[in-house]
């Protein structure tokens, strides 16, 4: 969860791959900032509801994201630059990640690093239905098997994402309220380490 929080495709053609991608990355271009409010729900592979939640995204262009869950317990994750942080209030701890490793681990960054060309050739894309499907090419390391996001037709802004993780379950947030391309606060892509926690630093020696 916190990497994100980490067939038939083969049978499609690279030009099918490069299109998706291509029309997936245009449509991130035209959102250099995104606040929104979400509501989560988390299933298992019999569609079984483990949990709801609820909080806030914020992401801004060039590589910033904060994902704050405020129900029913805070957690906290902000990437902005070299390091990303998770915060979980209830264990009293933070995780520091190096944010190139998570990016590796997982598609969801990708939603802030649309300009990494290199980076864009680990995934592929495909398009079906108005649903962008990203999938790790090589996905022996990654936490997470599948990305869908659906895009609001009107604003233009994310209107849902679903994670399909490596044990089956399914993660879809669902998004309201939303204010696209608007300025927001550099202190909100800012960590203040809280007093007495314990630092899992994750980046030591990578």
């Amino acid at each position: 969860m916190k990497r994100f929080f980490l067939s038939s495709l083969l049978l499609l053609s690279p030009m099918v791959w490069a299109d998706a991608k291509s029309d997936l990355q245009q449509h991130l271009r035209q959102i250099t900032s995104f606040d929104a409010q979400f509501s989560q729900v988390v299933t298992d592979e019999q569609n079984n509801t483990l949990q709801e939640a609820k909080g806030s995204l914020q992401l801004q262009q060039p590589n910033q994201l904060r994902w704050q869950q405020t129900a029913p317990e805070e957690t906290l994750l902000i990437t902005s630059g070299a390091q990303t942080y998770y915060f979980d209030s209830f264990a009293e701890q933070v995780t520091i990640m190096d944010t190139q490793s998570l990016i590796n681990s997982t598609p969801f960054v990708l939603l802030t690093h649309h300009q990494d060309e290199q980076l864009w050739l680990n995934y592929s894309v495909v398009e079906n239905k108005g649903v962008f499907e990203l999938t790790p090419i090589e996905d022996e390391q990654s936490q997470v098997k599948r990305l869908d996001i659906v895009f609001d037709k009107q604003a233009q802004g994310f209107a849902r994402i679903s994670i399909l993780d490596a044990t089956g379950q399914q993660t879809q947030f669902t998004f309201k309220d939303s204010k696209l391309n608007q300025p927001l606060q550099s202190s909100l892509f800012e960590f203040v380490l809280p007093e007495g926690v314990a630092v899992d630093d994750q980046t030591q020696g990578e």
